[in-house]
Order: C-alpha cells, then sequence, then structure tokens
C-alpha cells in the first residue's frame, strides 16, 4: 500500500497471535451463549448455575420426556407463492360464510373485563377439587351440605339466587375445575391471571375477600346454565323488546346496560383509564367490598334484588341470542338456505 510503512516479520507473527486469539474468545463467548440456551423448552438462561437448575427442574424433565426421539427437524420456510386461482362466484359465497361464521362466532365475545374464551388453557381435570372439599382452604368434609357449612361458616360463601339454582352439583364441579384445575380466582374477572399452585389460588381469594362469585350481570352470566330464572321474568313484559337492544356486530348491549366486545377489540376492552376530570374514585367502596366479603347477610341481596333482576334479563337475552345463533349455524352446516329448486321447475 502506497505512503505506508513495511512491517516487519515480528510485527506480522504479533498480529497473527492477537487475530487468532481474538477469533478464539469470539467462538468460546459464542459456545458459552449456546450453552445457556435449553432447545427443549426453547428458553435462555442467564448463567450456568441457572441452567443447571433448569435442566434439574421437573417441568424441564417433563417436557423432555414429551419430545419426541431423534434430532429435531428444522423448520421449512416456504417462499414461493402459490399462484392465485380464479376465482368463481361459488368461491367468493363460500368465503363470506366463512367470514361470517368466524364473526359470529361465540367463542369470539368476551365482556368488558376482558376475559377470552379462545385461550387454551391446559387444564388437567384430574386436580378438580370435589364438591365435599372446601374451595378456600384445605378442609374435606363427608357430604356436600357440611362442606357448604364450612365454607359459609368460615369463609362466607354463600350460592346466590339458591331458590333458581337447578343444578347445584353441576355449579359446585364447575368452581371446583376452575380453582383446583384451572388455579383461577372464582371473583376475579380476568382468567389469564392464573396462579402457580392451589394453595396460593386459595391464598388470594381468603386474603382479598375473593370467597364469592361475581354477582353483577355479566359476571352472572357464567353460571347460566345452572340457573333457571323463568318464573321471575315469566309475568314481565320488559322481555319483549329485548331484541331491540343495540348489537352493531362489534358490541353487544344487555338489558342491564352490560357490553359484551368481540375479541379483534381486546386490546381496547382492556384498558384502564383514568377519569379525566380529575374526580377521585370512591373511598368507601373498598370497605363496603370488604364488609359484604366479611358478613354473608350483607353479601346477599336475595332473588327480589334489582342485581337479580338484571342478572335474570342478561341470562334470558343470551339465551335467546345463542338460540337464534345455533339455528343459523345449523342452516348453514345443512345448506337449506342454498336451495334453489329442481332444475326442470320454472
Amino acid at each position: 500500500v502506497a505512503e505506508l510503512p513495511p512491517v516487519t516479520d515480528e510485527q506480522f507473527r504479533e498480529k497473527v497471535i492477537a487475530f487468532r486469539n481474538e477469533r478464539e474468545a469470539q467462538k468460546k463467548e459464542e459456545e458459552e451463549v449456546s450453552s445457556l440456551y435449553c432447545s427443549t423448552c426453547r428458553k435462555k438462561l442467564k448463567s450456568k448455575n441457572a441452567m443447571a437448575d433448569h435442566v434439574a427442574s421437573k417441568k424441564h424433565k417433563e417436557m423432555e420426556a414429551k419430545e419426541p426421539k431423534g434430532p429435531r427437524q428444522p423448520r421449512k420456510k416456504t417462499t414461493d407463492q402459490p399462484t392465485p386461482s380464479p376465482v368463481t362466484e361459488e368461491n367468493n359465497v363460500d368465503m363470506e360464510e366463512e367470514e361470517e361464521e368466524d364473526d359470529d362466532s361465540s367463542s369470539g365475545w368476551v365482556t368488558d373485563h376482558g376475559s377470552e374464551d379462545e385461550e387454551d388453557l391446559d387444564f388437567d381435570e384430574s386436580q378438580a377439587i370435589p364438591i365435599t372439599s372446601c374451595l378456600f382452604c384445605p378442609q374435606t368434609k363427608s357430604t356436600k351440605e357440611e362442606s357448604l357449612e364450612h365454607m359459609r361458616f368460615h369463609h362466607g360463601f354463600v350460592l346466590p339466587d339458591k331458590e333458581y339454582l337447578v343444578d347445584e352439583d353441576g355449579m359446585l364441579k364447575y368452581l371446583g375445575l376452575k380453582v383446583g384445575a384451572g388455579r383461577c380466582c372464582i371473583f376475579c374477572p380476568d382468567i389469564r391471571s392464573r396462579f402457580a399452585t392451589i394453595a396460593a389460588c386459595q391464598t388470594h381469594m381468603r386474603d382479598k375477600q375473593h370467597c364469592k362469585v361475581n354477582r353483577d350481570p355479566e359476571g352472572m352470566l357464567e353460571f347460566a346454565e345452572y340457573y333457571d330464572y323463568s318464573p321471575m321474568y315469566e309475568n314481565d313484559n320488559d322481555g319483549a323488546s329485548s331484541d331491540s337492544f343495540y348489537d352493531d356486530g362489534w358490541t353487544l348491549t344487555l338489558p342491564s346496560g352490560a357490553k359484551i366486545g368481540h375479541r379483534s377489540l381486546m386490546l381496547y376492552y382492556r384498558q384502564y383509564l383514568r377519569p379525566t376530570d380529575g374526580s377521585k374514585p370512591d373511598v368507601g367502596r373498598a370497605a363496603i367490598e370488604k364488609a359484604r366479603g366479611l358478613y354473608p347477610a350483607l353479601a346477599w341481596t336475595g332473588s327480589t334484588g334489582v342485581v337479580a333482576k338484571q342478572a335474570a334479563k342478561d341470562i334470558k337475552f343470551m339465551q335467546r341470542y345463542r338460540r337464534r345463533f345455533d339455528l343459523r349455524v345449523g342452516l348453514k352446516s345443512n345448506k337449506l338456505f342454498k336451495s334453489q329448486g329442481r332444475k326442470g321447475d320454472n
């Protein structure tokens, strides 16, 4: 190279040795980084000690046992795009039907609290709490009645609107499945906030005074299949106009004013924005909720209360909406709407 002094043989050898040392150090660093990555669990650890603890953990061994034998096959990236086929009118009709079924799917609706049904939670039904055991502590009784009395006396838990409860065993089994297999609080609306163990879930419900079900109309919709409120609204004319409630395809407004939103709007329904007028939240509400949890008499509103009537109207409305949806799905499955008569008919 022009205007550069020549390099002696000793300097050249020093540069070669330095370059080799740099390459070896870089290669060693890459090996250390790769040794901290668990390919079975697809998880990267921070240190060798953490990696050793992870390998010895029960979860890693379970994942390693589930993994098929043999080397892992790399995922193939498909870069070739298929050539578009000519779209016919019949294909357009089928595509529109699939889009309608996807939009109308009942699994895509969530409440304002943000609970979602499309999450496939890994439930182990063998861990469900039986109906003879307490939902909030490890106590086990010989009969269901003794267990209910224990939960009422020690935890203040009562089944709401018991005279309209047509499947008591089914509701208790569902609550036991939710706490035992799902490790979810029976009062918190967000099913994604699962706990690591059943004991942690029970401790949360005792400490937060959540030994109760959500009595709000949208909360009672979770237990609609176990209740029958027909005697309450059989002489009520308010349910006649239930079909006129607002439904724009994205938000469904129930008779009580509660709203159910589509899953595509999950991001917005889960936002808890502060009030813009600067008003402080009601301080006494927390004390009232705590008192209702401590004293069952205050928590029992009775089946003639306003909350019970709102829940009954909402459940009736959702049952009618679901029957209408099932009818539409049945018609589409049988393709009755495509019937064009016989070809010989004029």
